[in-house]
């Protein structure tokens, strides 16, 4: 396995799994370690909240041009650390191209939906992500298929945990901060767990260790590893 990951979207998540994988390897010498490239390019990448309430391709075919450099490295899987650009949209184009070349793309959100029916988890969870993640509804549709639901969160609400996210990677060492803004948002509602559906938000939880949400970029690294070694 030659690893891309593609960060830049934010800049933070793309160091954070990558730093992850690193921290849990079970490798004991430089040459175990499983091979990988950080691409962190966050000017050639559209925004994907804008481009969704547009209705505009632009995100994927930013991330295709950033796959094809990669090619160069003979990267043979690849995952773009962010939540938002697996709204079909951006996600079905990076997958065929991807397809086409015979690269593997990980999914966010079907590590998420294969941690909740393998653990057979709880059925009312809390969606924290960017307001282009939530109305994509990407998550909803995942849990429907388990009967499980995602609570409605208010279009307030939304635009505030979207303005914490935008704050956040202009100042991310204040992330205690962040962490109380978004407590005092979801102590409002009546939840039994909450997905981090945005690689920020992932961040913050983990460097503040709170650790019993569904966390993606977690997910990821292990099921990474356990592919690698």
């Amino acid at each position: 396995m030659n690893l891309g990951i593609i960060g830049g979207v934010g800049p933070i998540a793309g160091l954070d799994l990558f730093n992850r994988i690193l921290l849990k390897s079970n490798a004991i010498c430089d040459n175990e370690y499983l091979p990988m490239i950080l691409y962190s390019d966050s000017k050639k990448i559209a925004s994907r909240t804008e481009s969704f309430f547009q209705n505009n391709i632009k995100p994927a075919k930013d991330i295709i041009d950033i796959i094809k450099q990669l090619q160069i490295f003979h990267i043979t899987h690849v995952v773009i650390v962010c939540n938002t650009i697996h709204i079909p949209l951006f996600f079905d184009k990076i997958c065929d191209f991807c397809s086409n070349n015979n690269i593997k793309v990980y999914s966010l959100v079907d590590i998420v939906e294969e941690y909740i029916v393998k653990n057979n988890c709880v059925d009312k969870y809390l969606l924290l992500s960017t307001r282009a993640t939530f109305q994509s509804r990407i998550y909803h549709n995942i849990l429907t298929k388990s009967q499980k639901t995602i609570i409605n969160i208010s279009k307030n609400d939304l635009l505030k945990i979207d303005k914490i996210i935008k704050n956040f990677k202009g100042n991310i060492n204040d992330y205690a901060k962040y962490y109380k803004e978004i407590f005092n948002i979801i102590n409002k509602y009546n939840y039994e767990n909450i997905i981090l559906g945005c690689t920020e938000l992932s961040y913050i939880f983990f460097k503040l260790g709170i650790d019993y949400y569904i966390d993606p970029i977690e997910l990821l690294s292990n099921k990474i590893l356990a592919e690698y070694e």
